[in-house]
Order: C-alpha cells, then sequence, then structure tokens
C-alpha cells in the first residue's frame, strides 16, 4: 500500500515537472501570443507614468497580443492612417523616418525578459503597411 502510494506521488511530481518545463518551451518558443488584441489596451500599455509603462511592459501586455494583431486586425496594404487609428502613436527613430517606418514597444517578452522588446512596421510611398508581420527587434 505505502508502496504505491509513493509511486503515485512520483508520478504526479514527474507530471508536474514535464507539465512546468513544457510551460517554460511554449513561452520561449512562442512569447508573443494568447490574448486578444485590444486597440484600447494596446493604446493604455503606452501611456501613464514612466513607471506604469514599465510594469505594462514587464508584463507584457502588448506582447501577448502581438500574434492576435498581425493575424487579424493589420493587413498589408492597409494606409497608415488606418494602423494609426487601431494602434496609436508610435516612436520613430532616425533609421525609422529614413525608411518610413513606425516602432511600437511590446514589452520585455521574449528570451529571459531582459531585452525590451519592439515590432516595427513599414510603409511604401503611398503610405501602404508593406508587411502586417512588422519587424520584431529584441
Amino acid at each position: 500500500m505505502i508502496q504505491r502510494m509513493i509511486i503515485a506521488f512520483l508520478c504526479g511530481a514527474a507530471c508536474a515537472i514535464l507539465a512546468s518545463v513544457a510551460l517554460i518551451v511554449f513561452s520561449f518558443a512562442y512569447p508573443y501570443c494568447c490574448s486578444r488584441f485590444d486597440s484600447g489596451e494596446w493604446r493604455k500599455a503606452g501611456q501613464g507614468t514612466d513607471w506604469q509603462i514599465t510594469e505594462k511592459e514587464i508584463a507584457c501586455v502588448r506582447g501577448k497580443m502581438l500574434d492576435d494583431l498581425r493575424t487579424n486586425h493589420l493587413k498589408d496594404g492597409m494606409s497608415k492612417d488606418e494602423m494609426f487609428s487601431l494602434l496609436g502613436t508610435s516612436t520613430q527613430s532616425l533609421a525609422d523616418r529614413a525608411n518610413n517606418c513606425h516602432s511600437y514597444s511590446v514589452g520585455y517578452c521574449a528570451g529571459f525578459g531582459f531585452d525590451l522588446n519592439g515590432v516595427t512596421f513599414c510603409f511604401d510611398a503611398h503610405e501602404r503597411l508593406l508587411n502586417r508581420q512588422g519587424k520584431i527587434s529584441r
């Protein structure tokens, strides 16, 4: 009887460890998933005090919505104004400006969470989105 209890306990512990490892592997393989895109939440994630924004970046609020955004809401060829009405204002580095691109911080999502990730969307000469997937920076 005790032997069966020990075996059951060890099997349960092994399953818990395997489930934890699977969750960690999944979060590394797919850091930008699992939340529905919400335009209001996306915009709010970029607003507030520096500390409030950092907390949202640590929680990866935008990053969790990124897959749904790119799959279901952004369309190749959509206008810059349409994207801005969906996502709000962006940031633009000098390189972004030179290439007609706009960037959004998505949070500390990928890897071990040490680097702030972003996504950059670029437009053609007619202000149309070139690639709805954007370019992820890590």
